[in-house]
């Protein structure tokens, strides 16, 4: 039987083996750009996404930057009513995008919007959200910040350098017992009568100086007819709240956490019973506003004793603020304060209208800015004074005129004498940057 020639014919297996394994790579190679251009898509919608991000970030920081370099500049060149107006020339849409070069073909930009935010209750202040969007390409993110400008009442008072005693009107000392030391001048728009055994040298008395001692305005706020009232144990200020009365009851201690910002409150009545105190804790500074303030015996504002983190704004007389301890700075329309170490306000004093008296030594450095009070000085005092005149009798005390070196960060309240400079006055406070949308 013969064999079929072609049985074990093996001629062009070869090929095909080689044909098959290019086909085979082919498939894999097709695959692996695929993967790979899929893989370069992704990185590069991820890269963008990730870029919008810092893009609206550094929109909103050249908007606060923009702010900030004005914003000193328009507080000392206006009033208060004229400095928000001027603020409110930022409100709008700004987009930017020659901050940025262009990236991977594409230009980025951010849009950046600054808006009024209606539920600011506190005055001196108003409040914006500014929210920056960040694009490139088809992809953005937006983020969010919160902006409160807060004016600072001022008197532009402008005094020769080292003043520590200044009166609208006429200033009279008897100083037969009593020892003045002087870190400073003394000057009048009226004439000094000193006399005395211990009479200030003679150059350091300016006389019928003749200048003017502007009054600013006391803050006007309103309750809402909904503010309730406070009587628990502890206040937690995540927002600037209202309240009809705030109520601290006999042997009662109240604490006010205002965490790591600056919180305001407004109140009615604030009353304190027989050895009721305010504890404020946090990193924050408080302000209160308040109408009616009723202190009993035992008393204490800010036990803990850091006067640069309270400020009382009170409209009321304040009589009753004298039967306690203030660890704190205030202005006052028009109380009758009394100071002194051992009870009353610790910190500066602003009263526009009322009377300062002193009930024993006050040795702890402060302004006292009291343009229409008769301030009478019984007992050693310590730092700056601004009043209508000023009077001491003869009596065996010690009065110490002292620059108060004036925090004005820490304080309500701003002189400027000529010296300005606003990053000290905190005339803007940012919140946090968030993320307000999603990929």
């Amino acid at each position: 039987m013969q064999k079929n020639k072609f049985a074990n014919n093996e001629q062009g297996m070869a090929l095909i083996a080689v044909l098959l394994v290019l086909v085979v790579l082919t498939l894999l190679g097709m695959t692996i750009m695929g993967l790979a251009a899929s893989n370069v898509k992704m990185t590069s919608g991820e890269r963008n996404y990730q870029s919008t991000y810092y893009i609206a970030e550094a929109g909103l920081t050249a908007k606060l930057n923009e702010i900030t370099s004005k914003v000193g500049l328009i507080y000392e060149t206006t009033g208060e009513a004229g400095f928000f107006d001027a603020i409110e020339e930022f409100v709008g849409i700004t987009i930017y995008d020659e901050l940025f070069d262009r990236s991977f073909g594409h230009q980025p930009e951010a849009i950046v919007e600054i808006s009024d935010t209606a539920n600011t209750i506190t005055p001196f202040s108003k409040g914006y959200t500014i929210t920056s969007t960040g694009k490139i390409d088809n992809k953005s993110r937006t983020v969010q910040a919160s902006l409160t400008i807060n004016w600072k009442p001022r008197s532009s008072i402008k005094l020769p350098p080292d003043t520590v005693l200044f009166t609208v009107s006429e200033l009279e000392m008897q100083l037969s017992n009593t020892q003045i030391q002087l870190d400073g001048n003394i000057v009048a728009n009226g004439p000094i009568k000193a006399t005395g055994n211990h009479r200030p040298p003679t150059e350091k008395l300016i006389e019928n100086a003749n200048l003017g001692a502007d009054i600013p305005n006391f803050p006007v706020f309103t309750i809402p007819l909904s503010a309730e009232n406070w009587t628990a144990d502890t206040l937690l200020l995540e927002e600037d709240k209202a309240f009809n009365r705030i109520i601290v009851s006999q042997d009662q201690t109240l604490t006010i956490d205002v965490g790591n910002r600056n919180r305001s409150i407004l109140v009615d009545t604030l009353e304190l019973g027989t050895n009721g105190k305010i504890n404020i804790v946090g990193s924050g500074k408080l302000a209160i506003y308040a109408k009616n303030i009723q202190m009993a015996s035992g008393t204490v504002i800010n036990v803990g004793g850091d006067i640069n983190q309270l400020y009382l704004y009170l409209e009321g007389h304040g009589n009753e603020l004298n039967n306690g301890m203030i660890y704190g700075s205030i202005f006052a329309k028009n109380a009758n304060l009394i100071l002194g170490n051992s009870r009353g306000i610790q910190g500066h004093v602003i009263n526009l209208e009322g009377g300062i008296d002193f009930s024993s030594d006050s040795n702890v450095a402060k302004l006292i800015f009291a343009p229409n009070a008769e301030i009478f000085a019984k007992y050693s005092i310590t730092g700056t004074i601004i009043g209508r005149t000023f009077k001491t009798t003869g009596n065996d005390h010690q009065i110490v005129f002292k620059a108060a070196n004036i925090d004005y960060e820490h304080s309500p309240f701003f002189i400027d004498d000529g010296v300005f400079d606003p990053t000290n006055l905190e005339l803007m406070t940012v919140g946090p940057i968030r993320e307000v949308s999603d990929w």
